[in-house]
């Protein structure tokens, strides 16, 4: 299919799959089995990923779970980390000396817009057999409040869970329509990262960080309270099964320093309490070698950012 990815996964992580070559010394036409002992070792990065979402998710209510798509950045150098490793490396939490950078080149933006198109295109053909790609576009205005004292009762601030993991103040996200400006809803947020794991992709134009996060409903601030600052997103939103896209130009309006322009692609659960629970069942009774309906999800999950960002077209990032 023209235009679509080339990228094809191959195999699977669940246990014994078909041989890539028949034929065995007995003569017996049948595939190669996977290993001496019949079945495939766990994916063990998979499953790193996967224990560390059930470590951190435990107890969590309003979860949310996000891969962003950008570039891990050398502080002493201010250019893309370097790593003597071949292939995709997960990195230790707060590793010190780097940042992530959660943006696209422009040119990449388009490309995965395109690329995206193609694919409701493609799955919402007529006698297509497998799920479909949706897509919905959305205009919305992010407002950013400081909490002030009193602002929030005391069992509120209470719900929010653990702490920033930047240390970071809490704000209160209100969201509006950019037309109208109306509340798209009668709460506002509070959203906290929790805990954030940085990938390294030597091989792609672009690395991925995964972050939980808590969004948590608060009441609305009061009309007298003024917005910090705000973000101005046009966003297409993507839903394919267990996960959705979403592909954002972001124009945030700092009022002391002016505006500033990104282009954004990060992908998530579109619910993550499905994912905590399946987590649970798994993990509840300590680490398993049996490879679970958990484990299967986050590989899913890790399979879709690996499409995106290896059908990155050959452009350096901008």
């Amino acid at each position: 299919m023209a235009g679509l990815p080339t990228q094809q996964a191959t195999g699977t992580a669940s246990g014994p799959g078909p041989g890539a070559t028949t034929g065995t010394a007995d003569g017996v036409n049948k595939p190669y089995e996977r290993t001496m002992f019949s079945y495939d070792p766990i994916d063990e990065f998979t499953a790193t990923i996967a224990d560390w979402i059930y470590h951190h998710t435990r107890g969590l209510q309003n979860v949310e779970i996000e891969a962003k798509i950008g570039t891990l950045v050398d502080k002493s150098t201010e250019h893309r980390l370097f790593m003597p490793v071949m292939t995709e490396t997960i990195l230790l939490e707060n590793t010190d000396g780097i940042r992530f950078v959660s943006e696209l080149g422009i040119h990449h933006h388009s490309a995965m817009n395109k690329l995206m198109n193609q694919l409701v295109t493609y799955t919402n053909a007529k006698g297509y057999q497998g799920s479909k790609v949706v897509y919905k576009r959305q205009e919305e205005i992010d407002y950013f409040h400081k909490i002030e004292p009193g602002m929030l009762p005391p069992a509120v601030l209470e719900s929010l869970g653990p702490l920033n993991l930047d240390g970071k103040e809490d704000k209160i996200r209100v969201t509006r329509d950019n037309k109208d400006g109306k509340a798209k809803s009668d709460h506002a947020m509070v959203k906290r990262r929790i805990a954030s794991l940085e990938v390294f992709c030597p091989k792609r134009l672009y690395d991925y960080r995964i972050s939980i996060n808590t969004e948590t409903p608060v009441p609305l601030p009061p009309p007298s309270s003024a917005a910090m600052f705000w973000r101005d997103k046009n966003r297409v939103t993507y839903q394919h099964e267990l996960i959705q896209v979403d592909l954002t130009l972001v124009k945030s309006t700092f009022p002391m320093t002016g505006v500033q322009t990104s282009h954004e692609l990060e992908l998530e659960f579109q619910d993550a309490s499905k994912l905590v629970a399946a987590g649970h069942e798994a993990r509840a009774e300590g680490a398993s070698q049996d490879w679970t309906p958990f484990d299967d999800m986050c590989h899913i999950f890790l399979n879709n950012v690996r499409m995106l960002i290896r059908n990155m077209p050959e452009l350096q990032p901008m």
